[in-house]
């Protein structure tokens, strides 16, 4: 079974950057192949920005985390907010 997640990264501001990495562990291949960067600005006359991930999901159920260390950074403030995880489930 393929997997299309898609990731939504919204501005706020004159400019946001999006910084930090992603790991999708619940698609197979090597547990490093998992991880990746994120390095995303979204300009003030951009509402959105998105990216999506595809990939073939693993055979093994159960409920992945799909952590996010990712920090949004408001450029003309300098204020910085973390980005909360969310789950997966295999069935």
């Amino acid at each position: 079974m393929y997997s299309d997640i898609h990731f939504y990264y919204h501005g706020a501001g004159n400019e946001t950057k999006y910084e930090g990495t992603k790991n999708l562990s619940y698609l197979q291949g090597a547990p490093e192949s998992h991880v990746s960067r994120i390095n995303i600005t979204v300009k003030k006359n951009e509402s959105i920005t998105n990216e999506s991930v595809t990939g073939i999901v693993t055979s093994t159920p159960g409920t992945y985390t799909v952590p996010l260390s990712l920090t949004a950074t408001i450029t003309d403030t300098g204020k910085k907010y973390p980005i909360q995880e969310s789950q997966v489930i295999v069935k």
